[in-house]
Order: structure tokens, then sequence, then C-alpha cells
């Protein structure tokens, strides 16, 4: 099978810039990393999860825009 969800919302454990091995994951469809301490910005490379119909990631310390690759998810 393929891993579709990740949900680590509110475990207050991940910190740090988000992971750009996540668009290793192609079959990703539903991401929820809330309230944690993560900081940075969106990797580039997250524009390659096609599949991703959820994301969500507030309640942490992100900033900056959301990439150019990201125009063409929709």
């Amino acid at each position: 099978g393929s891993v579709t969800t990740l949900n680590l919302a509110y475990t207050y454990s991940l910190s740090g810039p988000l992971p750009t091995t996540l668009a290793q994951v192609p079959s990703l469809t539903n991401v929820d990393l809330s309230g944690n301490s993560l900081s940075g910005t969106l990797p580039p490379g997250w524009s390659a999860l096609s599949s991703l119909t959820r994301l969500v990631m507030q309640y942490n310390s992100l900033s900056g825009f959301l990439p150019v690759g990201w125009s063409a998810l929709a």
C-alpha cells in the first residue's frame, strides 16, 4: 500500500524547517502538521505532491510565500 495521510498535528515535537524529503512520497493526499514549531518556507520540491488535496499547517512559525511551482496544483 501507499501512504496517503500524514497527521502529526499538535505533537509539539516537530521543529525547524519543513523536510524536503516529503516530496518523495507522491501518494500523499492529506498532510496535517499543525500546532508544532516548524519554521521557514515551504520547500519548492513539495510542488511535486500532485495528489495532495489537503495541507494544514496553522500554528507554526512559517514564513514567505507559496513557491511558484504550487500554482500548477489546483
